[in-house]
């Protein structure tokens, strides 16, 4: 509600914070100050959780730092789209983690791919969300994946190549996926644990 807004607009932190962790939102939308260019530059790590109504992100590319993100709990979500990016290029993101977890609308990532910088990537009890096959580009930094309960239409197979860095693959409740493929063997030479 407007309400909830206006409180969390005036609950604005130090713009030198580091950590952020809104949980249990009420609003439709998260308040301006959370994606203004330039105000939350230091800003490392944050958490949206359990702000159930919100139905879109703020513009999480203008967050220069962001190095790790947990979207939690987002009912209303369907989208993470090209406010990851915000006004910047995927080059400029410098995001290593990014965990997605009880998102049950969530559908989609982002057209363009996720960030090339990204090196862990979890999605937990995501049914519906479409695995992002098709953008193998955006996958060349990742060492940790960890697919649990997601996924479920979209992935069928998931081809090991796509992830020359991959350390850690953890697959759970996965229940359309058929196939782990490796073309070559040494596609899987990082792999430690499986």
């Amino acid at each position: 509600s407007r309400d909830e807004r206006d409180v969390l607009d005036k609950l604005r932190p130090d713009t030198s914070v580091k950590n952020l962790i809104i949980r249990n939102y009420g609003g439709t939308m998260f308040p301006d100050w959370l994606g203004e260019e330039g105000s939350y530059s230091n800003l490392v790590s944050l958490s949206l959780n359990k702000c159930a109504y919100c139905v879109c992100l703020p513009p999480l590319g203008q967050l220069p730092s962001l190095k790790e993100l947990r979207i939690e709990g987002m009912n209303g979500i369907t989208h993470v789209g090209a406010e990851l990016y915000g006004n910047t290029t995927c080059s400029n993101i410098c995001l290593q983690e990014l965990r997605i977890s009880d998102c049950p609308s969530l559908v989609s990532f982002p057209i363009d791919g996720l960030p090339t910088t990204l090196k862990k990537l979890e999605i937990q009890n995501c049914g519906k969300l479409e695995f992002p096959l098709s953008l193998s580009q955006c996958f060349t930094s990742l060492e940790d994946l960890s697919i649990r309960f997601s996924c479920e239409d979209s992935l069928k197979s998931l081809p090991l190549g796509f992830f020359p860095k991959l350390r850690f693959l953890n697959i759970k409740g996965c229940t359309n996926l058929e196939t782990l493929s490796v073309v070559v063997a040494n596609e899987i030479q990082n792999l430690a644990s499986l």
